[in-house]
């Protein structure tokens, strides 16, 4: 038709005419509005029928023209045909909802994420699994979603796909609320028209079930590889196509060469076997039984073989495994175990085997020569407690040593007094040894029995004529003994009483050949071993030597002895006696000691007659010529001068009480009576009231010098003790001093001891009398004629003993002499 003929087709006839029926009852109520009230409309979407009978999408838009009167006379406007943008809208739509189906029915995990790493879409597996909406995710970037670890994970592979414009495919672990999940996924970018990245979409699958299983799969794999039995897998035509090296150890065959012979039927001996093994399999049945095999170098092995059919899961056998365990060393330990028995039924001893892993030990073997031995068959033995069995007729402490022995589980050797069935008295030598598996479990005991019945009756006979000679030889007080002849000179016998002389075993002497030369005194090894050397000589000897008894005492022993040879005149032993002479020594060392003793008394007296006749002389005859002339110038003399006579007088008697007062001092701690009798009091206080006292004597109160290092000590001590120790070193340092020569005295603590030391510049001692300065009565040789008793040196050591101190001396000639005394601070026990 032209368009003039077509034209002429549509002029008069409305729009609604040309749509289907149920488009035109819509349109026209939108129609009817448009010419009610005239309006321009646009993209007014409607579907006429084409001429050819076919649909047509038109878009229109329209304008209303009026007349000059401005009255509506209709609308003129453009139809534009829009059916393909309609066609191809349809299309998208019908894709988005095929491609929504696919994405909500997949088993994967879908999303698609900006460039941002905002999400754009997810799934509805996504959903589910991460238990979220897509109204709730879409627009959150994957930090808002995810722990910052997982989502660094996911933004650098979706950095890698935007930036190297690829797809990748990566493991990735997502936190789910069961566990850990591992993910295959496969990212890769969304383009728009011009080509460019605008989106990563990625395709999630979880694989972890089947990492598990192929985790599963290869340990089982490892446990095939390092069992220690061969194991070989194939199909049923019998073509092998897996061994484990456990394989290739014992048949010495590698895959490739098993399969080049001919498979597994070359390493059967029997080919018969070989062909039951692969019938029963073909018959989905499995196999089990010893066979004997060749490896590839030649000999044989005993092995015992699982054969089984693989099946499918219908039931269909599909291949083999075989499982071979090499059992030859098994074998072969049968076979010895064989000869054992057989060794153990022939054996003359009596051989006997208790169960250790059951209660009480119950007896499952004895051999014949047992039977015989004891008169019990094994029919009344087996079954019985090996600890118990026949106690009654044991000795008690032979069973109770017996008991002890299988408890501990060692090897114990017993000597039996026993009983035959018969009653016969009857003695046996029982070794029993445990037997322990591999795992270190005790599980038997086995008893070896001989009869030493002879034996023990000949021993018992020589016992008794021992121990006559025993009693013989203990009833002498000296030790009786034969020894070596050189060397150590070991005892190589020894009578028994050597434990009442020197406390020691005699099996200590026989056991240790160096024992007896070892516990002699070293200070007289040299002259024994000389004696007994040059003793093989004369052919005799005697010794006295310090023997170490067991006490940890020295006794002296006399020891004599001669040289034994046999006929042929070659040395034999020493045979000899020694006797303790300790006491015999002692006696004698008494009697040294209180000669000894007496000397020094005598010496002292000498000493002490001559120190009173010296000392006492000059004070006895200050007051004889003092007395003597008061009695005949008094009245002529001035009462002045009579009381400087008085004074002498009374000054000689002080002296004299002094040293009467020294002498019974002394006297008094010689004779152990003098006790100590601590009080508290302040030390230095005590010092400075005692050096005043001292000043005062000497009429200088400036003579000494009292330094201490602390204002005040608190102590416990002997007051009048310690005024025996200072005064007397203050005087000494004063009277052996030129005059006004400062004596210093210091006083310092340290460590809980208080240490004094007297400093003077007087005429120093001799260093040959500084070792007897502390004895009664001495003096050293310089002190001319200066006034003394030579005791207050000795009371000074006495006082510092019983105050458990230290005194020491430093001394120069002519230089001065420095005393040192150190007592503990605090001092409570009495001394008696």
């Amino acid at each position: 038709m032209t368009p003039k003929n077509f034209s002429n087709t549509l002029l008069g006839k409305s729009p609604l005419e040309f749509m289907l029926l149920p488009r035109r009852s819509h349109l026209s109520a939108d129609f009817a509005k448009i010419f009610v009230t005239p309006q321009a409309f646009q993209g007014l979407e409607n579907t006429q029928i084409h001429q050819n009978g076919s649909l047509v999408e038109l878009e229109t838009t329209g304008v209303p023209f009026f007349d000059s009167a401005g009255e509506f006379q209709g609308y003129r406007g453009i139809s534009r045909d829009v059916t393909q943008r309609q066609q191809a809208a349809i299309s998208l739509q019908n894709s988005q909802q095929l491609l929504k189906a696919i994405l909500d029915n997949s088993s994967t995990v879908i999303y698609i994420v900006d460039t941002d790493n905002k999400y754009l879409l997810i799934n509805r597996q996504y959903e589910q699994l991460f238990n979220i909406q897509q109204a709730e995710i879409l627009g959150k970037s994957i930090y808002e979603i995810w722990s910052p670890e997982i989502a660094d994970q996911f933004a650098a592979n979706h950095h890698r796909v935007i930036t190297n414009d690829i797809a990748i495919t990566v493991e990735e672990i997502v936190p789910q609320l069961d566990k850990l999940h591992n993910y295959l996924t496969i990212n890769f970018p969304l383009k728009d028209e011009r080509g460019v990245a605008y989106a990563v979409c990625g395709i999630c699958t979880d694989i972890t079930e089947r990492q598990s299983q192929e985790e599963s799969l290869l340990g089982f794999r490892k446990a095939i590889e390092s069992a220690s039995d061969a194991i070989s897998m194939g199909n049923i035509a019998g073509e092998t196509s897996y061994i484990n090296p456990a394989f290739i150890k014992l048949y010495e065959y590698s895959l490739e060469e098993l399969q080049t012979i001919g498979g597994l039927s070359v390493i059967f001996t029997e080919l018969a076997d070989y062909q039951q093994v692969m019938h029963s399999l073909l018959q989905g049945e499995s196999w089990r039984g010893e066979v004997t095999m060749q490896v590839r170098s030649g000999h044989l092995v005993q092995v015992y073989l699982c054969a089984d059919a693989i099946k499918d899961a219908t039931n269909k056998t599909v291949g083999t495994v075989c499982i071979y365990t090499d059992i030859t060393q098994h074998k072969l330990a049968e076979e010895s175990l064989r000869l054992r028995d057989r060794a153990i039924a022939a054996s003359s001893n009596g051989i006997i085997i208790a169960d250790a892993s059951i209660p009480n030990g119950p007896i499952i073997y004895v051999n014949s020569a047992y039977e015989q031995m004891t008169g019990y068959s094994a029919a009344d033995v087996i079954g019985q407690s090996f600890c118990l069995f026949q106690n009654h007729e044991i000795h008690p402490q032979d069973l109770q040593e017996l008991n002890a022995a299988m408890q501990a589980g060692q090897d114990f050797t017993l000597i039996l007094r026993n009983y035959r069935r018969d009653k016969e008295l009857a003695w046996h030598e029982l070794n029993i040894s445990p037997v322990y598996d591999v795992t270190g479990n005790l599980t038997h005991y086995i008893g070896i029995q001989t009869d030493i019945t002879k034996r023990q009756q000949a021993e018992i006979e020589l016992l008794v004529s021992q121990q006559r000679l025993q009693y013989l030889l203990s009833s002498t007080p000296a030790v009786i003994y034969t020894c070596k002849t050189s060397g150590d000179f070991g005892a190589i016998f020894l009578s028994e009483n050597v434990k009442a002389m020197m406390g020691y075993e005699a099996r200590e002497f026989l056991e240790d050949s160096s024992f007896w030369l070892n516990h002699i005194h070293p200070d007289d090894i040299s002259q024994v071993l000389a004696q007994l050397s040059s003793a093989v000589e004369r052919g005799y000897y005697k010794l006295k030597y310090r023997f170490l008894h067991k006490d940890g005492s020295y006794r002296w022993i006399y020891d004599t002895g001669r040289l034994v040879r046999d006929r042929l005149g070659e040395l034999v032993e020493f045979v000899g006696y020694c006797a303790d002479i300790t006491e015999q020594k002692q006696l004698e060392q008494e009697l040294i000691l209180a000669l000894e003793k007496e000397k020094e008394l005598n010496d002292l007296k000498s000493r002490f007659i001559s120190m009173t006749s010296h000392e006492f002389r000059t004070p006895l005859s200050t007051i004889l010529s003092s007395a003597e002339l008061l009695e005949h110038y008094r009245h002529k003399w001035t009462e002045e001068k009579q009381i400087t006579h008085l004074q002498r007088i009374q000054t000689a008697v002080k002296r004299m009480t002094d040293m009467l007062h020294d002498v019974l001092f002394i006297g008094n701690a010689e004779a152990g009576i003098l006790e100590l009798k601590p009080t508290a009091f302040d030390l230095v206080q005590y010092c400075h009231q005692l050096v005043e006292e001292v000043g005062i004597e000497h009429n200088n109160p400036h003579l000494i010098s009292f330094t201490s290092q602390l204002e005040a000590i608190p102590c416990l001590m002997d007051k009048k003790l310690l005024k025996y120790i200072l005064s007397n070193l203050l005087n000494n340092a004063i009277k052996y001093s030129p005059s006004n020569c400062l004596v210093e005295f210091t006083l310092n603590c340290q460590g809980g001891q208080v240490i004094f030391e007297v400093q003077d510049q007087g005429i120093g001692i001799p260093p040959e009398d500084i070792p007897y300065l502390f004895e009664s009565f001495h003096r050293a040789s310089n002190v001319d004629n200066i006034l003394g008793t030579g005791l207050g040196l000795a009371i000074v050591k006495k006082c510092v003993d019983i105050h458990n101190g230290k005194i020491s001396v430093d001394s120069t000639l002519g230089v001065g002499t420095k005393f040192k005394v150190t007592i503990p601070l605090n001092n409570q026990i009495t001394i008696g």
